[in-house]
């Protein structure tokens, strides 16, 4: 099983603008300079192995999206920008037709802005199955796609498409995963998917943890292979004492482990935030990594086996 992000971002997509690549360009130059490459072997080790990934790479601009995947179809998690990419990444497996089940957690834009540009969805004899708590699931993406807010409407996408409005009072079995729903007490929700022993649990609803630092975290949470959360958990807690502040970070990561939670994820990125100020927060986290829990800071494109 595999955890793969198509886009971290949360609310819009991000950025990144001339001088951003210069200074990339820039401090690997700098980096360089001391360096006498041979070949382009030579250039392509260092590239890997001395350069930062904030300069050697980027954490991404999609929106959110992620895979999970190992399962009978395509599990996907949010229909924000990064669904464009899979789908056009799905188009080059040539598995078509497909089933496609997209579970949203919320109908915030940010959560399903992307499905006007999923091409699979275009797609005669491919299915799209909708899993949401919220009613007004079709209604929001019907009317997304209607006049004048968008050019194409819904029913022009040749796909089956099914909405299905689930609750936490029950779980489902879906593409050969257990699936099931907690509510967090400021409206949130969060998914859990089990097959084969592995739990993934997603959830990245804002301050959901920081509401148990005083306690346990609940059982739907525990034991979980991976864990995706809220990165804004970690990095605007509206907190005015910085020590308190920084309690509460330490807090989150003191419940995931007495959780036996083995991997865990900040994703739902703050747009305005750069690669620095994500590559400040991971090295922040990795202070507190152990061989119990192995921590990351989600990217467009990062990839997590279970």
């Amino acid at each position: 099983m595999k955890f793969i992000i198509w886009g971290n971002r949360s609310s819009l997509p991000s950025s990144m603008k001339f001088l951003d690549v210069r200074n990339k360009i820039f401090k690997a130059l700098e980096a360089s300079a001391s360096m006498n490459f041979n070949n382009i072997e030579e250039v392509e080790h260092f590239v890997d192995n001395k350069l930062k990934f904030s300069i050697k790479g980027t954490y991404g601009t999609n929106t959110a999206c992620a895979e999970i995947h190992g399962g009978d179809d395509y599990i996907i998690l949010e229909a924000g920008t990064g669904i464009r990419d899979f789908g056009n990444s799905v188009l080059k497996t040539g598995k078509i037709p497909s089933n496609f089940n997209i579970f949203i957690t919320n109908l915030n834009w940010d959560h399903v802005h992307g499905f006007p540009f999923f091409v699979p969805a275009f797609i005669k004899g491919n299915s799209i199955n909708f899993y949401a708590c919220n009613n007004q699931l079709e209604e929001t993406l019907v009317k997304q796609q209607s006049f004048p807010y968008f050019p194409v409407p819904i029913h022009f996408m040749q796909s089956k498409k099914n909405f299905n409005i689930i609750s936490s009072e029950n779980e489902y079995k879906i593409s050969n995963f257990i699936v099931k729903i907690f509510n967090h007490p400021d409206d949130t929700i969060a998914y859990s998917f089990i097959k084969d022993s592995k739990k993934v649990v997603y959830s990245i609803g804002y301050k959901c943890f920081s509401d148990y630092n005083n306690s346990d975290l609940p059982d739907f949470f525990c034991n979980a292979d991976l864990l995706i959360i809220n990165s804004e958990n970690f990095i605007k807690n509206n907190i005015s004492d910085d020590y308190e502040e920084e309690k509460n970070k330490v807090n989150i990561l003191k419940n995931c482990k007495k959780s036996n939670i083995k991997k865990l994820c900040l994703h739902y990125n703050d747009h305005s935030l750069n690669d620095q100020s994500l590559e400040e927060l991971l090295i922040w986290i990795k202070k507190f990594e152990t061989d119990q829990l192995k921590l990351y800071v989600s990217y467009d494109g990062l990839e997590i086996n279970i």
